[in-house]
């Protein structure tokens, strides 16, 4: 677009007099609204606008604003900007139509009306424009421009600042304003309106209210408010870094918010939730999104919520729990806010049905409902989709569903992976190890996951079980399969923790398997050079590897063997997957026709 291709190549050029002439004259009288038109910002404007006031637009530009704001009945209204450029254009535009309004070149750092002139100061981008970083010279710049709206505006007047609200100009409008005494209050401009008149923002429009009061000599009075979209009752803050902090809240779930609407088949967005106090993640929200979900009742699905660290202290859905979850900073709104959805899906006809409500909210957590189970034939997670698909290595696949085999699973999440294992290899014995306690409840209560006689699960640390089935040398599986997540945030890999790779210790993992036995991990790390020395590892203990990395994800799934003589090219291990898949699907047992093994195994390397 036209618009980008004149962005400046530094955002200091933003300040700069001369790169708004080059913009102006290069881009003509084509109005150029950079957040947004009148139509949008009138919910939040308005209420500070009364048709009598006398207006100072503080950087014009050629924004439609001035001239919308005028048809409207505020005609008492002075536009200035620093462009000669774009003042002769406005000027030339209205001089018939709108003969009230006036244009003025000025610099809104000296400005030339006298003391207490204007009831309200319009800006629309200009401190943004100003303010591109935390150098001194730029924050001397800002202070002067504050100064300058501070000295024009009469008492009880407004400053009306639509913003972005990164996180500098922020903390400096908000320091600055509440240090004068002056009350402040934050609108956020609706999420679905935000955005120019060539494009949308990922982050939401902010419109900052800055009402000069007459400050009081040792007042310590400081009025401080923000007001959600769509909540007419403003949140009042005792401290400007609290009311910081929410504003960025509410740009994150707009983020969240954005990457799922634009993404609708990205899979699982995750979320880690910290506590307020230490700032650690308490516990991750995996938000399973994807256009091929198959939903068993109408208006009901889950959210995988894992904590992290403290996991015993927490009880899913008692009055316990919801204390636990109340300390992570925002969470229900933000959980009630970036995963409301009301629109219709696209695309497949087969699968067309409407956005399903995660409006969660801090009542009740929602649980299945009575009378109804949870669908065990649908894998949610794209991962446990790939390790399933992964067991057509194991020898014979087309008779695997009949035979006795045995099956270790550390980490037990949900229960779905280790389910649909039970339901479907209908002579599997399974052993899933847990650490926690609570998961074994949450599985049970909200997951449909029940154990048995072929399900068995053992509450221990999984490095420890692992330690003493080698120590008496009695267990042997055909499959192990590693879905544990890592407790410390600070390291580049987050599945499984760093002990679970380590040499000694995949030696233990070999020595548990059969002779053509299969081990199956969830890998995901972010950092190069230790996935590199991950894979490194198992090959120096697997002659046999297979990766598969999960589009979209940073997931990888590793397929480990022994015996390199099982080696099978791509296109075979495909086709061995289609042999699975038709032994699996039996009449009379019910099967999610979005998941086709073959396509799980898509793109698959040997390693």
């Amino acid at each position: 677009m036209e618009a980008l291709r004149l962005l400046p190549g530094r955002a200091r050029d933003f300040s700069s007099a001369g790169y708004w002439e080059r913009f102006f004259r290069e881009r003509g009288g084509r109005a150029f609204e950079w957040y947004g038109e009148w139509q949008d910002l009138r919910a939040s404007l308005g209420r500070y606008l009364r048709p009598r006031d006398s207006i100072l637009v503080a950087g014009c530009g050629n924004s439609e604003l001035s001239e919308q704001l005028y048809d409207e009945g505020y005609q008492d209204i002075i536009n200035v900007d620093i462009s000669e450029v774009v003042i002769k254009q406005m000027q030339e535009r209205n001089a018939h139509l709108r003969p009230k309004m006036t244009y003025m070149v000025m610099d809104v750092l000296q400005m030339d009306f006298p003391d207490e002139r204007f009831q309200v100061v319009l800006d629309k981008g200009t401190l943004d424009a100003l303010l591109t970083d935390e150098e001194e010279t730029t924050l001397s710049r800002a202070e002067r421009m504050f100064a300058e709206i501070s000295r024009v505006l009469q008492f009880g007047g407004r400053y009306l600042c639509v913003t972005l609200a990164q996180a500098h100009v922020s903390k400096m409008a908000i320091e600055y304003f509440s240090r004068e005494g002056w009350m402040v209050r934050i609108h956020q401009v609706s999420g679905d309106k935000a955005g120019t008149s060539e494009g949308e923002f990922a982050l939401p429009i902010f419109v900052y209210v800055m009402t000069k009061i007459r400050h009081v000599p040792g007042s310590a009075l400081c009025i401080l408010e923000l007001c959600a979209e769509a909540q007419d009752k403003p949140i009042r803050f005792k401290s400007t870094d609290h009311l910081i902090e929410a504003v960025k809240e509410r740009q994150h779930y707009s983020l969240l918010r954005s990457q799922i609407n634009k993404n609708p088949s990205s899979g699982t967005v995750s979320l880690d939730l910290c506590s307020k106090d230490t700032g650690r993640a308490r516990y991750t929200l995996h938000v399973v999104h994807n256009l091929t979900v198959k939903v068993p009742f109408d208006n009901k699905f889950a959210i995988f919520i894992v904590p992290q660290g403290r996991e015993t202290e927490w009880l899913f859905g008692t009055d316990e729990g919801r204390k636990q979850l109340a300390t992570c900073a925002g969470f229900w709104r933000l959980v009630t806010v970036a995963l409301h959805r009301d629109q219709h899906y696209e695309g497949n006809k087969k699968h067309k049905r409407k956005k399903k409500t995660a409006s969660i909210n801090s009542a009740e957590p929602t649980a299945v409902p009575a009378g109804q189970s949870i669908d065990k034939t649908y894998l949610c997670c794209a991962h446990h989709r790939a390790m399933i698909a992964g067991l057509c290595l194991l020898r014979n696949p087309e008779h695997l569903p009949e035979a006795l085999i045995r099956v270790l699973v550390i980490g037990l999440g949900g229960g779905s992976l280790p389910l649909f294992i039970h339901d479907y290899f209908l002579q599997c014995s399974i052993d899933v190890v847990e650490i926690d306690p609570a998961m074994l409840e949450v599985a049970t209560r909200w997951f449909g996951f029940s154990p048995e006689d072929r399900l068995k699960v053992h509450i221990a640390d999984g490095l420890v079980y692992v330690d003493s089935l080698t120590a008496e040398a009695s267990s042997f599986y055909d499959a192990i399969m590693f879905d544990v997540d890592s407790k410390d945030s600070a390291l580049g890999m987050s599945c499984p923790p760093p002990a679970f790779v380590e040499k000694s210790f995949l030696q233990k993992v070999r020595t548990l398997l059969k002779k053509e036995g299969l081990f199956i991990l969830n890998l995901v790390c972010r950092d190069t050079q230790l996935r590199d020395a991950v894979l490194a590892t198992l090959r120096e203990t697997f002659p046999l590897l297979y990766v598969r990395r999960i589009e979209g994800e940073v997931n990888e799934i590793l397929f480990c063997q022994q015996q390199a003589k099982c080696k099978l090219p791509p296109a075979e291990l495909r086709d061995t997957a289609q042999i699975l898949e038709k032994a699996l699907r039996q009449p009379g047992q019910a099967w999610d026709t979005t998941y086709v093994l073959a396509d799980a195994l898509e793109a698959v390397k040997l390693v």
